[in-house]
């Protein structure tokens, strides 16, 4: 992140690393972890989504208007949970206890409710916030790209 500049470098992970440099514009919404943020503001290491416009000539570096910074997002089954944290089963690594903070969004079967309507067993996805200290949003009860099913108009009366 060069604040002086206002470019933010992203490195993108798979086979082969690639940089790409992201030109902040002047009127961007950035937040962090929920909140309105300054570039200066951007952990460097934090995950990040924007939408990109290509500059005149198509060359680098790319603009965004809006960049969003979280944590990385952790999924598990719940072991424990109260009104301060929420702890998660992994055999692997050993549980993992993370603290609610006033700004986590709870939702259980697409509905807003509390951290305490997630019950031990329940299987729950937690955006983390970007220095991992807390969970800024939990979902429990709907697999990620979930949607409802849409209705038929009409039903069907004779299929052959």
């Amino acid at each position: 992140m060069d604040a002086t500049a206002s470019t933010v470098t992203f490195t993108m992970k798979g086979e082969t690393s690639k940089e790409l440099v992201v030109k902040v514009t002047a009127d961007a919404k950035i937040t962090v972890d929920g909140k309105g943020a300054k570039l200066a503001d951007v952990p460097k290491g934090a995950f990040a989504t924007f939408a990109l416009f290509a500059e005149k000539g198509g060359e680098q570096p790319r603009s965004t208007h809006e960049l969003t910074v979280t944590g990385p997002t952790v999924a598990a089954a719940v072991k424990q949970v109260d009104a301060t944290s929420i702890t998660l089963v992994n055999e692997k690594t050993g549980d993992r206890t993370i603290k609610l903070l006033p700004v986590t969004k709870v939702t259980v079967n697409g509905k807003e409710a509390k951290a305490t309507d997630i019950k031990a067993g329940d299987r729950v996805q937690i955006t983390l916030t970007a220095d991992e200290s807390g969970a800024v949003v939990i979902t429990s009860g709907e697999k990620v790209g979930d949607k409802p099913k849409p209705k038929p108009e009409k039903e069907d009366e004779d299929l052959q």
